[in-house]
């Protein structure tokens, strides 16, 4: 990636991580900063071992996410990226 479209990068980024911030749940912790794998396996561990402690049923589903991004809707991107005040007309790259 060239030097221009890594600031161009981080400057859509930043433009837009508040606004994607305050529509995620607290317990989304993929991709968001101080947030990581090991703490949602640290906190799946303990509900486990709560579960056995109690001798209560437990049902856990992973979801594989590999390639989830390949399936991006482009035109649900665009539309948001208006809904939240973007101009669009400088973000050709990203068709």
């Amino acid at each position: 990636m060239s030097v221009p479209e890594k600031v161009f990068n981080r400057m859509l980024l930043n433009r837009m991580k508040n606004a994607v911030d305050a529509q995620l749940q607290d317990q989304q912790a993929g991709f968001r900063k101080d947030r990581s794998c090991t703490d949602r396996i640290a906190t799946l561990r303990i509900i486990v071992e709560q579960s056995v402690k109690r001798n209560s049923s437990l049902y856990i589903n992973f979801v594989d996410c590999e390639k989830a991004f390949d399936s991006v809707d482009r035109r649900t991107l665009w539309k948001l990226l208006r809904h939240y005040g973007e101009d669009c007309q400088h973000y050709p790259e990203l068709i």
